[in-house]
């Protein structure tokens, strides 16, 4: 009765374990989108303080890494899919081709494949610029920002 109870409660502790480390997983890669969100936001400020209105736009086809003063531990390099040596888990990479970012997590139990079966979560950078109200000369920024694309996400009930 005792080696039953013991075993219960080692599957149940082995089970929360496992759900914090891809927890854990989860909000530093959240952390690192964050600083790619500052990091953007200080690029596009710089080039607007520079009288660089029209680089702003360049931003999107950048790949954000560059714009850190520390990458991440993950951060592999840019890679194009279907070349080399597949990705570990765990790792960043920026595929040029598609000008996208790519995160292939380490733990994949709470995570959900896209369409495609894939377990990456791809992120673009987004820079829209309109023209001015009333004709002014100067555009404005409309869009500046990371967003997470279609596909692969942690299931909304994890946290």
């Amino acid at each position: 009765m005792v080696v039953c109870l013991v075993a219960t409660f080692a599957a149940v502790l082995l089970d929360r374990v496992l759900r914090y480390q891809e927890l854990a997983e989860k909000v530093a890669m959240e952390a690192t989108l964050g600083s790619l969100r500052s990091a953007l936001t200080l690029q596009a400020s710089a080039r607007i303080l520079r009288g660089r209105m029209e680089a702003v736009a360049e931003l999107a086809d950048e790949n954000p890494m560059d714009w850190l003063a520390d990458r991440p531990s993950g951060y592999v390099g840019v890679r194009r899919p279907g070349f080399g040596s597949p990705v570990t888990g765990g790792s960043w990479y920026f595929d040029p081709g598609a000008k996208e970012l790519a995160y292939r997590p380490q733990r994949t139990r709470y995570l959900t494949p896209g369409p495609d079966g894939s377990d990456e979560l791809r992120f673009k950078v987004v820079v829209r610029i309109g023209a001015s109200p009333g004709n002014a000369p100067a555009a404005e920024i409309s869009e500046l920002g990371v967003r997470a694309l279609p596909g692969a996400q942690w299931t909304p009930e994890f946290h």
